[in-house]
């Protein structure tokens, strides 16, 4: 969305998510979605959301692991780089989920696939999603992003 959108009509068509479907919940699948052409089509809600000249930052929040998306971790990795030219490195990843030895063990399903795959990312990061608070995981992601925004690289 731009300045020179209806913000409201933009907003109300990107935020259409729904709340019916499957109790799984599978943030690749709904990122592959938003991202793909479908949807960023000439006159789609998310038209020239990904651009060539910009980093794409993916930021997933969950507290149940991936097993409803198709597919596996080197799989949503190939497609969410294909998006972005083949540079994955135009990719920043964010992953708050259940890690591998969660502080909430009761509250969250261990996220192994999403750890799997956002590790992938030369520019992946997880944190707890049952931490007490972000500030730490998303300072440092500011830092990521930096880093990531210095080499930036256009595909081709």
């Amino acid at each position: 969305m731009t300045e020179a959108d209806d913000l409201p009509t933009a907003f109300t068509c990107a935020a259409q998510v729904g709340i019916d479907g499957s109790g799984d919940e599978m943030p690749i699948d709904a990122a592959l979605a938003a991202l793909g052409p479908e949807l960023g089509a000439p006159g789609a809600c998310n038209e020239q959301f990904v651009r060539e000249d910009a980093l794409l930052v993916l930021v997933i929040i969950t507290d149940e692991e991936e097993e409803g998306s198709a597919g596996d971790p080197p799989q949503w990795f190939n497609a969410l780089t294909a998006l972005k030219g083949g540079v994955e490195s135009n990719i920043v990843v964010l992953s708050l989920i259940g890690p591998k030895n969660p502080a909430c063990k009761d509250a969250a399903e261990i996220g192994e696939r999403l750890t799997e795959f956002t590790e992938m990312f030369t520019y992946g990061s997880v944190g707890q999603i049952c931490a007490e608070n972000y500030q730490m995981f998303f300072h440092e992601a500011i830092a990521g992003i930096a880093e990531a925004c210095d080499g930036f690289m256009p595909p081709g």
